[in-house]
């Protein structure tokens, strides 16, 4: 969806919308996919739609209630700042028959919070959405084909890891899927500096398909 997004830009508004309408039907009728989402099958979508489904119906694999103790004990008293980086993660390798021999949080969000509060899921979700807005704009500004494969490729995927945090530890067990939209990131940065610096350089003026680039938002070289 995010790559719908940087790519066709408001027009894949209803596509995204119907995505996301097909994946909440397919929670309620479809029952392989309904038995693990809920403890009771008598969930219904109007339920949904009352907003009588919280966190007690859903069937989180015992993470709600691990998620709810280590926020009593690092979070609730120290909401903004936490408790210390490492504190959570420290915690469960020392005691992981608190949790069923479960030694990490499967949630990135938590740790956060746990270790270093509120302040670090503001900053860390506006870093996200500064770097998702910079690959949108570059994508649509920067007429080299290269430049613009990296900034589609950074921008849509660091949505899907960031999406991922809820409900997995991406950050401190799959390095290799966090380092991907940074990585693509950093090279569409290295490239954009050297485009801005040469942007008559005959290397950066390889002809652009006009149906991936509106020409009127193109920036003129100086």
């Amino acid at each position: 969806m995010a790559f719908a997004l940087i790519r066709y830009k408001w027009k894949s508004i209803p596509i995204i919308a119907a995505v996301l309408v097909l994946g909440v039907v397919s929670v309620f009728y479809i029952p392989s996919i309904k038995e693990k989402m809920f403890y009771d099958d008598s969930v219904t979508i109007e339920d949904l739609q009352e907003g009588k489904i919280n966190e007690d119906n859903i069937n989180t694999n015992y993470r709600a209630y691990m998620w709810e103790q280590m926020e009593k004990l690092f979070y609730d008293r120290h909401k903004m700042t936490g408790s210390g980086t490492g504190t959570s993660q420290g915690y469960m390798y020392e005691y992981p028959e608190d949790f069923g021999g479960l030694k990490i949080l499967h949630s990135d969000f938590e740790q956060q919070k746990c270790d270093n509060g509120d302040i670090a899921l503001y900053l860390y979700g506006a870093m996200i959405l500064l770097i998702f807005i910079d690959c949108f704009r570059t994508y649509w500004r920067v007429p080299y084909p290269p430049i613009r494969l990296c900034a589609l490729v950074a921008g849509a995927s660091l949505i899907g890891v960031y999406a991922t945090f809820y409900s997995d530890n991406v950050v401190n067990y799959s390095m290799a899927t966090l380092s991907m939209p940074f990585g693509f990131y950093g090279m569409m940065l290295g490239m954009r500096s050297k485009w801005r610096d040469n942007p008559d350089d005959p290397e950066y003026q390889e002809e652009t398909d006009d149906s991936l680039l509106e020409e009127e938002i193109m920036p003129e070289s100086n």
